[in-house]
């Protein structure tokens, strides 16, 4: 078998390998909590319509989130009066925390909300978890078409047409693989996400279950900690599958580098159809604002049934708010100097050619297909066999903070490392080869040359690490308790207890949060500026 041969089947080896080392790891902790009752088989077995409701809400949000993105990049691939405005107010959902959507349509429609559905059709459901699951993962969405639209040579567009080939022949040759290849990258990811996530299933879940939503149950109420582990490797194997490919194009092309992006598209003004575009992404920028309203109101006491005032915003930072604030500031900024220089270190190794390279990358990838809830799945069951022993109630409190840590950077890790090396790949090799020449020594190479050009990359990254750990849910939910409070996880138990005004007025404060970092970093600015 040839090496190139060896190469190519390298990433699914690996995957299979991953997929194996995964159960293994879980196994001991399954055999000792299900013994005697055969809890992690049977608990798999009975979940068929649980798993049908999951793929079935995987597939709606990715194919509505796939259209309307590229819909919503379309318009902001032309020259218009207010494009900025429509683009900031487009990615303005990435400040909210993950279940501000969900959040903000129970305060709209749900049974004391503002706008009580007149047709009697309740928010809670399949419904609203299309509608909030959508509304959410959009920004994500549009920014990743918005990459594809970046990657299309208009260059070469504009020479077909003078040499005569009609437009819309032109886009379909040069224009439209690019896009189909960025359809299905979104479409996937809001797959992956939708069926993952933990957050919306808990606000507007009603009877609805899905596969992330009968985890958090078997944990929460059952205490069925073999059939919530085994539930999460059954949700982990679509994610690792669908990985695949996406990771043998990344091992493929880990052996290229780039010498020059495509020339990106020229905006002109719209035209015919084009301002149907364009009046769809105002409609969604306009969403946008009016949910992210409806949060502000809601922590007034409005559509929540409780009692108007300003005491809710005040309560959420006081007492028991303020020390789970405490603890989600501390532990989302913790993370923070071990995952900058875990993530240069990864990305140097895995830049290098050869094995090591390709199998630090796989790795990665297949560590941010990981389910969220599997990795707090898995850390609930060390922290629990460890603390079984003695001084453990002393202990308890360090190594839940440890844990929840822990899965921060592992959730975190994947991506830092990827933007990472999306720089470092775009620099020649031979200017690799001249700065080892000019400078021996690995450390004074590396302040030179490498680190002025990871650090603008990395100062998003830490920033974009920091918000995602602020709002984090699905990863950590399981490993909060008395000893650790968190404002996100917070924010949900209180409307589980139907104190909608609070769980508003943390998002408030969350939000406010992100929004003053982003003011003070500057990490998102408008398209092609």
């Amino acid at each position: 078998m040839t090496a190139r041969r060896v190469a190519s089947r390298a990433p699914v080896a690996w995957a299979a390998l991953s997929i194996g080392l995964v159960a293994l790891a879980l196994l001991p902790p399954l055999q000792r909590a299900g013994a005697g009752r055969g809890a992690a088989l049977s608990t798999l077995s009975a979940q068929a319509p649980v798993l049908g409701n999951t793929v079935l809400l995987g597939l709606g949000q990715a194919a509505a989130v796939a259209v309307l993105a590229g819909v919503l990049a379309l318009a902001q691939s032309h020259d218009f009066r207010g494009r900025r405005l429509q683009h900031l107010l487009l990615v303005a959902p990435l400040l909210l925390p993950p279940w501000a959507m969900a959040l903000a349509l129970v305060v709209l429609f749900g049974r004391a909300g503002l706008l009580p559905d007149p047709a009697g059709r309740s928010i809670y459901g399949a419904d609203g978890l299309l509608l909030a699951g959508s509304l959410q993962m959009l920004p994500l969405g549009y920014l990743g078409m918005l990459v594809g639209r970046r990657g299309v040579d208009q260059r070469a567009i504009d020479q077909a047409r003078v040499l005569g080939v009609p437009g819309p022949v032109a886009r379909r040759r040069f224009a439209w693989p690019r896009l189909a290849e960025a359809t299905v990258a979104v479409g996937v990811m809001v797959f992956v996400e939708a069926i993952t996530d933990l957050a919306n299933p808990l606000v507007l879940g009603g009877g609805f279950e899905v596969l992330a939503s009968r985890v958090h149950l078997a944990v929460a109420t059952e205490y069925d900690l073999a059939g919530a582990a085994a539930l999460a490797v059954g949700l982990a194997l679509p994610t690792l599958l669908l990985s695949v490919p996406a990771l043998r194009s990344s091992v493929r092309a880990s052996h290229l580098h780039v010498l020059r992006s495509p020339a990106p598209a020229q905006r002109t003004r719209p035209e015919g159809t084009v301002w149907l575009a364009v009046a769809v992404a105002w409609v969604v920028a306009g969403v946008n604002t009016a949910l992210l309203a409806t949060v502000v109101l809601g922590s007034l006491g409005l559509g929540s049934g409780d009692s108007p005032g300003i005491q809710y915003l005040g309560a959420a930072v006081q007492g028991r708010g303020r020390e789970a604030l405490g603890h989600s500031l501390a532990l989302a900024l913790l993370v923070l100097p071990p995952l900058a220089v875990t993530a240069v270190g990864l990305a140097l190794v895995a830049r290098r050619s050869g094995a090591c390279g390709q199998v630090v990358r796989a790795s990665l990838w297949l560590l941010g297909t990981l389910p969220g809830v599997l990795v707090g799945v898995s850390l609930l069951l060390v922290v629990n066999q460890v603390g079984s022993g003695r001084a453990a109630s002393q202990a308890f409190g360090w190594m839940t903070a440890v844990a929840i840590g822990l899965v921060h950077l592992l959730r975190t890790l994947p991506s830092a490392v990827e933007q990472l090396l999306a720089v470092l790949d775009q620099q020649p090799r031979g200017v690799e080869e001249t700065a080892r020449l000019l400078e021996p020594r690995r450390g004074r190479r590396f302040v030179a040359h490498r680190w002025p050009l990871l650090a603008p990359v990395m100062g998003q990254v830490l920033v974009t690490s920091f918000l995602r750990t602020l709002t984090a849910v699905s990863s950590v939910v399981f490993l909060t308790n008395s000893h650790v409070a968190l404002s996100s996880v917070r924010a949900l138990s209180q409307i589980d207890v139907g104190h909608v005004a609070g769980s508003c007025a943390t998002a408030v404060w969350l939000s406010a949060l992100g929004l003053l970092v982003v003011a003070a970093c500057r990490p998102v600015r408008p398209t092609g500026e």
